[in-house]
């Protein structure tokens, strides 16, 4: 089964469709949320251009981008703008047992790491419902019609990470955001588990799949979805599978 088509969008939509995440995708662990939390420029599209993914500069969110604004629309500290490194930052540490802070920590997402974040839907934006006034010009599309179109967009995305996921083999995979729990599904539970997981911890807004090694977690972006608590669960988890990951990348 090859790429489905995608009926909407240009040249520059068909480019961010086939890029799927940054960092080191292979034998690791991949963490997949919705969508990028951060507006693309045209600088982005062009460094995504030809790839389906990056190495990143250090423990960097993205690749470059519009600067990510606070809900006031001010620029803020990077701890608080970007949840999801820092929670990505504090299961890696945990499970290898060092300080988030140093040096060796700042290096997780080079190349040689063995983490990866992608995405299941293709486009960043600050929020999910929100539609950056450049996107018109540069995807081609409106709001409407991405919103439309999602469910074909996101089955052309599913069939691009399971083939990468083949090939890359990770360790373990860890999804975020409860409302895509069931794409996220699709995307990386073996047939063995029969289209579901064997553990849920409805108290922790947490579902594991051993035979797939697949966590399902709430946001990232939420205290009250991913909790504290919930963290240590998933280290815990990854723990109990031996999921073994590199004492320093390398950054040569």
């Amino acid at each position: 089964m090859g790429k489905s088509p995608i009926p909407v969008g240009n040249a520059d939509f068909e480019i961010a469709c086939n890029y799927l995440g940054w960092s080191d995708p292979e034998g690791g662990i991949w963490f997949i949320g919705p969508e990028e939390g951060q507006e693309f420029d045209e600088t982005v599209i062009r460094d995504m251009r030809g790839k389906r993914f990056s190495y990143a500069e250090g423990a960097k969110e993205t690749q470059g981008g519009v600067p990510r604004k606070d809900k006031e629309g001010k620029e803020g500290q990077e701890e608080n703008l970007f949840p999801v490194k820092r929670r990505v930052l504090k299961i890696v540490s945990m499970l290898n047992g060092y300080d988030m802070n140093n040096d060796i920590a700042k290096a997780l997402w080079k190349k040689g790491s063995r983490i990866f974040n992608g995405n299941l839907l293709p486009l960043g934006k600050n929020s999910i419902d929100e539609w950056p006034s450049t996107y018109r010009d540069l995807f081609g599309m409106d709001y409407e019609q991405y919103k439309s179109h999602q469910c074909d967009i996101m089955t052309r995305r599913i069939h691009t990470l399971r083939t990468m996921g083949k090939e890359m083999r990770p360790q373990a995979v860890v999804c975020f955001g409860v409302t895509y729990w069931s794409w996220f599904q699709k995307a990386f539970l073996s047939e063995k588990c029969n289209g579901s997981c064997d553990i849920e911890r409805k108290d922790l807004k947490i579902k594991v799949c051993n035979t797939s090694r697949l966590i399902l977690t709430g946001h990232f972006s939420y205290g009250y979805h991913f909790t504290n608590e919930a963290l240590d669960f998933v280290v815990r988890t990854l723990k109990d599978w031996n999921v073994v990951l590199p004492r320093s990348a390398d950054t040569a």
